[in-house]
């Protein structure tokens, strides 16, 4: 598939790498979030493939998701520690669990509620 056709841009790989490295996401676990085949995330990476409408919808929430828990938790650190965090509002499952199960809408909105809710920021700990 000739990409240059295609109209991918950057920010497809760029949400797949940013998931790895800031949360230490592995590929095979993104690829569970976003509901598709880890082969497929790799030709999205490749630039050989463009993803439909549906993974793209997918991956807008997890780049929303992303940009939500950083208000929060500005360092990855503090975020890949939330992520392993069993959360009262999750019904004790971890963000990580949920995320990698496709339910990143979830998340968002789950971050989205008061402290008192999903548990304060690590900033505000003491």
């Amino acid at each position: 598939m000739d990409v240059s056709r295609t109209g991918l841009t950057d920010t497809t790989v760029a949400v797949i790498e940013r998931a790895r490295l800031d949360w230490d996401l592995r590929y095979d676990e993104i690829a569970d979030a976003l509901g598709a085949d880890e082969s497929t995330l790799h030709r999205w990476r490749a630039r050989a493939t463009r993803p439909s409408r549906a993974f793209r919808t997918r991956l807008a929430a997890l780049s929303t998701l992303m940009a939500v828990v950083a208000r929060d938790y500005p360092t990855p650190d503090d975020a890949r520690r939330w992520l392993a965090e069993p959360l009262p509002a999750l019904g004790g499952y971890t963000p990580r669990a949920l995320l990698t199960s496709g339910r990143a809408e979830l998340l968002v909105a789950v971050v989205s509620l008061p402290d008192v809710a999903r548990g304060a920021a690590p900033t505000d700990r003491r």
